[in-house]
């Protein structure tokens, strides 16, 4: 997806995953426990700082997207943890699923600048009551930055779930549906380094926008505003209307 010379794309194993539009959105298809990244290019002559929501939630520090940059994001701001896509089963019509695999990224423009707190690594973290921007050192060591908002942000890289336990299998009814959200996968070796000087404008100046669906919808029906598109179960060729047979694998429609 490109908008004012800014594309963003998904990669699993530094491999891009080719898109389909849906409905207008960009849509990946994954396979459940599946780590990604976001790759992110910025052709313009624009800095950016870049806000990262996930399944509706957004993130305690912001992306810094410096003139020219290519960024390959693929870990939680708060947590040393890489991308993970998880599937499970859900009642159909739920509201609580309704976010699910959405992907915005908000871009701010760069203003004047202000002085920031600094730290040269992930953790720990240094608070104030003041905005503040920090910069995240993937590999290679000048990639990436990142903002940090006002709200208190930790590391928890030592993180885990205890005792707690989750459903790995299910019966599933005809009321249930495939859906899937992100979550903390294996622990990153993304580390953050500190902005002392950039602003950015209060509201974005544009955003872009992505749905990650679990890999079960690949080759369902889709409805879109134009028209129907219907793919091959067996292997993914968009089928055209008024054919019998796959032209790809020669399976029966």
């Amino acid at each position: 997806m490109k908008k004012n010379d800014v594309s963003v794309s998904l990669a699993i194993n530094g491999n891009l995953l080719k898109e389909k539009v849906i409905n207008s959105i960009p849509t990946f298809h994954l396979l459940d426990d599946t780590e990604f990244a976001l790759v992110i290019d910025n052709m313009s002559r624009t800095k950016y700082a870049v806000d990262v929501i996930i399944d509706g939630k957004n993130q305690s520090h912001r992306l810094i997207l410096r003139e020219g940059e290519h960024v390959n994001l693929e870990r939680w701001f708060e947590d040393n943890r890489k991308f993970k896509f998880v599937t499970y089963d859900a009642l159909k019509n739920n509201p609580g699923i309704a976010n699910n695999g959405n992907i915005t990224l908000k871009f701010y423009k760069e203003q004047s600048s202000q002085p920031v707190i600094t730290h040269t690594r992930w953790t720990p973290y240094y608070y104030d009551n003041t905005d503040r921007t920090i910069y995240p050192r993937a590999w290679p060591s000048t990639s990436t930055f990142v903002s940090c908002a006002s709200r208190a942000c930790a590391s928890r890289a030592n993180y885990t779930t205890g005792g707690s336990i989750q459903l790995v299998n299910n019966a599933l009814s005809a009321d249930t549906i495939k859906t899937g959200k992100t979550e903390m996968g294996n622990i990153s070796n993304q580390e953050f380094n500190t902005d002392y000087f950039s602003t950015f404008e209060y509201f974005p100046s544009f955003e872009i926008n992505m749905k990650l669906l679990p890999a079960e919808f690949a080759h369902y029906e889709y409805k879109t505003t134009n028209d129907t598109r219907v793919y091959c179960s067996e292997c993914g060729r968009k089928i055209k209307n008024g054919w019998k047979y796959c032209a790809g694998c020669g399976k029966k429609v």
